[in-house]
């Protein structure tokens, strides 16, 4: 449309800077390639359309230009920055037509407020960074290099002269570890794994990030040894998030000497494989040595958690995830995989892999869980999702084993976030070998069916109906509940004190337990007054 074209039209009236905003946000989407019949407007299109856009392509902010600088052919590049001023770059590397060393590319990385390099660079990461280290970056304030997963090349090591000083960097993502000089760091991630290297060593190097808020790291066969003659420590007082992913409790010997806040949020990522007997005994290991520093350590002494949120996935994608929160923070720990949604001072294990004829949910609970759970006044036991929809004898013990632990004995309080008729089946188990507690969690009073959050939030369409298949509709679990109940009766003597719904009524997969709330009252509710005292729909 051309200038011209436009003044006797309705948008002539609108205010400049409105028009100037529209335009903006037409200029800052880039072509889709990958969906030709789905071209969005870009920007080589719209500096030439009138003067408003142009306006809008050359002198708006930094936005604009972090979002096109790169899609732009080289011999443009110096008219670019001469217009752009002094507007901070962003730069993604994947798409740009410069390779390292080029003249302008290193116009370009003097300007740049944001650099990235992405899974699909044509350019190898390490010649990226030996270009960003050749001189200080003091504009540099975020830093995501990944490496091209289909890459075969095998990066260098470092000089040992290397340093990469970027005095304002605050955000730091890197596919290894790279000698950093950045004192203002908050943020620091590196995915790939640590290998083989000295905890005092990995400790010093963190010890150059004393404003460290977020920490993502991979320690893998971490080696304590030598230790120096003065063991070394340290403090981060501001540090929010600390997480391991790794395959292996190598982290278990930076613990002892890392010393963090109480509100810190710490997460463990196990990835553990077993295709053998010696393979499960290995897990058990790995498993016990975390527990083990954790219930031991000073950080587990200064948090107590009154809560469990015991998250099981199996059997695909074999995932068990428990989570130590306070009862206020069980909705919130799973809102995000980030940590940022977190409240504060949970502790979290998520193991995942092994084969489905070898997970070892007995052995973890035998040993590694009981010991970390019974340092712990656990009274709310929280089960956000219980996958054994097929629900196997081998399955369903192997997470029985859990539950009749002595960590779980104080138990009082139930949520269950999805109904399944194979979880409800393991409360009506008697303990047989243990005449002083018959009964799994045998001081619970109340139970939770609480659907608000995780039946309407965190399902797919697809997992939405699954789950009503095989969990609302054919209301097995309602009366596997009915079953244990009778059975706690049975066995103590005693009415549960009260049995809560929660969620939305009559929508979608809901309607069942609506329904199932409705024949709670009048003649229905009379046969189950010999279980609960209290029956509450709490749903909206």
């Amino acid at each position: 449309m051309a200038f011209t074209a436009m003044s006797g039209s309705p948008a002539q009236s609108l205010p400049h800077e409105i028009l100037l905003s529209i335009f903006t946000i037409l200029t800052i989407l880039r072509p889709i390639t990958h969906y030709p019949g789905r071209f969005r407007p870009g920007w080589t299109v719209v500096t030439h359309v009138c003067r408003l856009w142009r306006e809008a392509a050359l002198n708006s902010g930094g936005i604009l230009w972090a979002e096109s600088i790169s899609i732009f052919p080289d011999t443009a590049l110096e008219e670019i920055l001469r217009r752009a001023k002094r507007v901070p770059l962003s730069l993604n590397l994947d798409d740009i037509c410069l390779y390292p060393g080029d003249a302008m590319m290193e116009h370009l990385l003097r300007r740049s407020k944001r650099v990235r390099v992405g899974f699909y660079s044509r350019v190898p990461t390490y010649l990226w960074l030996a270009q960003l280290a050749e001189q200080a970056r003091p504009e540099l304030k975020q830093l995501v290099l990944h490496e091209n997963p289909q890459s075969r090349i095998i990066a260098p090591y470092f000089a040992e002269d290397f340093v990469l000083q970027a005095p304002a960097l605050t955000h730091c993502t890197l596919s290894r570890c790279v000698p950093l000089a950045a004192h203002k760091l908050r943020a620091l991630r590196i995915d790939s794994a640590w290998e083989g290297c000295p905890v005092h060593e990995v400790l010093r190097y963190l010890s150059a990030f004393p404003l460290l808020e977020d920490l993502h790291l991979c320690l893998k066969e971490a080696i304590s040894y030598p230790v120096p003659e003065a063991p070394f420590e340290l403090r981060l007082e501001s540090l929010r998030s600390f997480v391991n992913a790794s395959t292996d409790c190598s982290v278990v010997a930076l613990l002892p000497r890392l010393h963090v806040p109480s509100t810190t949020d710490l997460s463990f990522i196990l990835d553990l494989k077993a295709d053998d007997l010696a393979g499960v005994e290995e897990m058990r290991n790995e498993l016990l040595k975390l527990c083990l520093a954790l219930s031991h350590s000073c950080r587990s002494e200064t948090r107590p958690h009154n809560t469990l949120v015991w998250d099981l996935r199996c059997p695909v994608p074999y995932l068990m995830r428990f989570t130590l929160c306070d009862r206020h923070s069980q909705y919130a720990i799973h809102q995000d995989d980030g940590l940022q949604a977190r409240p504060g001072g949970t502790t979290q294990i998520q193991i995942s892999g092994g084969c489905p004829n070898m997970w070892p949910f007995g052995c973890i609970s035998r040993d590694a869980l009981t010991d970390l759970l019974s340092a712990q006044p656990i009274t709310t036991l929280c089960i956000p999702f219980f996958g054994l929809y097929g629900g196997s004898d081998l399955e369903l013990d192997d997470a029985y084993e859990p539950l009749k632990g002595p960590g779980l004995r104080n138990v009082t309080e139930l949520i269950v976030h999805r109904p399944s008729h194979h979880f409800f089946s393991l409360l009506s188990r008697p303990q047989a070998l243990d005449s002083s507690f018959p009964l799994i969690l045998p001081k619970l009073s109340r139970i939770v069916i609480d659907t608000s959050f995780y039946g309407q939030t965190l399902m797919s369409e697809s997992e939405a109906a699954e789950f009503a298949i095989g969990n609302y509709h054919n209301c097995k679990w309602i009366s596997q509940l009915r079953k244990a109940l009778a059975h706690r009766v049975a066995m103590s003597d005693r009415k549960l004190n009260r049995l809560t719904f929660k969620g939305e009524k009559g929508k979608g997969h809901m309607e069942c337990a609506s329904r199932f709330c409705e024949r709670l009252t009048g003649e229905r509710m009379k046969g189950f007054e010999a279980f609960v005292c209290e029956v509450r729909d709490d749903r909206v």
